[in-house]
């Protein structure tokens, strides 16, 4: 099914009641059959003041978290997502016009025939092509002394390009990863004869629950997100795909996502500036299982690829935030104190307690706060601690940027300017001016960030450098 402007006319029943629909550019109208157009108008629409005399309503709240259509002619099943509560944490309501009403959308399925479930969705986007490179899916061959113009080209079996599964648990229902490798071979003249593409495959037990597949989609667009570290990632295709045979599958529908339309970033694909699939391979069960928990700070990515190159308090802030997040993941336990200092912690917290007993009111709350800080890390010194520890990962980027730019890697300075140029931002000290070299620091900053997330899922230092390296195309030969 193609994503163009088509219209789609079918029926449909919302609330009990008949409704005939009209769907075309992601809009959906749904008309009232002629019976029931009173009862819409009347007592949906419109609200009776006294006898006989009407009033606009309260708007028509959205409840459903699908509504199943059929086409007229054909009969295909159209699943529409409209954005109720089940999808957004906001409060949405249909639109109206006489008594046709318009229903926002968030997503809709297109079935090319009915199937009693789904197990797997597949995912296909310019990015994922990368990620998996679809480069390394084949091999050539030619004789550059003959003038023949024979070139042979072969493709690896799937087994070759297909990873290895990993597996992680949403919602309770553990679901199965892998990237794979498909073609398609066409005789049409207005088409290439083979076309390979890249696929994330998630599978799962058969379910019937369509709100669980957004719920994948949402996770695998964050995935793709993270590797491209930018926000502007979107799916050509979305396939869902229900048991066939002998272990395969049967693509039978297409979903697609009403608001995700960004344009590929080619520019930063062409760059390189994404982290491969082989790099993180080990850790992508942990990764995808974060995501899906929301353990993992996603916040502070970009928008865009350019957008990533421009800085504001706003970018600046999200970014600390992140570093800190990421930071009490990497040290659940806080920063290791010397004997001298964790001694010194606990007089000061018996002294505080022995104040909090002896006071009331405003000044015990002050107290009580202070007990509470007792223990805390300063942002310089959580900087400070991480880079040090990292700084066989972190030292040849650095020590590179600070140079280009005249000035000198030192870890401990970087945390003192981030902690006052976060603290200005933070409290509206417009009177302060703008620490110039923070800017570096913050740079710096996002590859100490992916440098931590790394390390916490085990990847290897080596891959780590490698990732780094592509991602903010610094273009070291490591």
């Amino acid at each position: 099914m193609e994503n163009e402007s088509k219209v789609y006319t079918g029926s449909l029943v919302f609330r009990n009641v008949d409704f005939s629909f009209v769907f075309i550019d992601d809009t959906l109208q749904l008309v009232p059959s002629k019976e029931y157009q009173n009862e819409v108008y009347y007592k949906w629409i419109c609200k009776e003041v006294r006898e006989g005399v009407y009033t606009n309503g309260d708007s028509i709240r959205i409840e459903d978290r699908f509504l199943e259509g059929r086409c007229d002619g054909d009969g295909r099943l159209i699943i529409f997502m409209p954005k109720s509560n089940a999808f957004v944490d906001y409060e949405t309501n249909m639109g109206n016009n006489s008594s046709k009403l318009y229903v926002p959308l968030l997503a809709y399925i297109i079935c090319k025939y009915d199937r009693d479930s789904v197990s797997r969705i597949s995912f296909s986007s310019p990015e994922i092509n990368y990620i998996h490179p679809t480069n390394e899916s084949y091999s050539y061959s030619f004789n550059p002394t003959d003038n023949d113009g024979i070139v042979k080209i072969e493709t690896k079996d799937f087994s070759s390009t297909t990873t290895e599964s990993h597996s992680f648990v949403v919602d309770g229902q553990e679901v199965s990863t892998k990237f794979g490798v498909y073609r398609t071979v066409s005789m049409n003249v207005d088409k290439a004869p083979i076309s390979l593409n890249s696929m994330l495959l998630f599978d799962f037990e058969p379910t019937t629950d369509w709100c669980f597949l957004i719920r994948l989609w949402g996770i695998a667009r964050e995935y793709i997100q993270y590797l491209c570290y930018r926000r502007d990632v979107n799916f050509d295709e979305i396939g869902l795909s229900s048991p066939f045979r002998n272990g395969q599958y049967e693509r039978f529908a297409t979903l697609f996502i009403v608001e995700d339309k960004y344009e590929p970033d080619r520019e930063s694909l062409k760059k390189g500036c994404y982290i491969k699939q082989n790099l993180i391979s080990s850790c992508e069960s942990t990764l995808l299982q974060d995501i899906a928990d929301k353990k993992i700070y996603l916040r502070h990515l970009p928008k865009s690829y350019k957008d990533g190159h421009s800085y504001d308090a706003a970018r600046f802030i999200m970014i600390v935030s992140a570093f800190e997040w990421e930071f009490n993941r990497f040290y659940p336990n806080g920063v290791t104190k010397t004997p001298s200092r964790e001694m010194a912690e606990e007089n000061a917290k018996k002294k505080l307690e022995t104040l909090i007993s002896e006071s009331s009111g405003k000044e015990k709350d002050i107290f009580k706060y202070l007990k509470k800080r007792i223990g805390d890390s300063s942002l310089e010194t959580k900087v400070f601690t991480v880079c040090k520890e990292l700084d066989s990962i972190l030292a040849v980027f650095g020590n590179r940027l600070y140079a280009m730019n005249n000035k000198r890697l030192c870890y401990s300075d970087m945390g003192n300017r981030l902690a006052s140029q976060r603290n200005n931002f933070a409290h509206g000290n417009l009177d302060k001016d703008f620490i110039d070299e923070s800017l570096l620091d913050l740079m710096f900053l996002e590859y100490v960030i992916y440098a931590m997330q790394l390390r916490n899922y085990g990847v290897e230092e080596t891959y780590i450098k490698n990732a780094i390296n592509d991602l903010f195309h610094r273009g070291f030969a490591l």
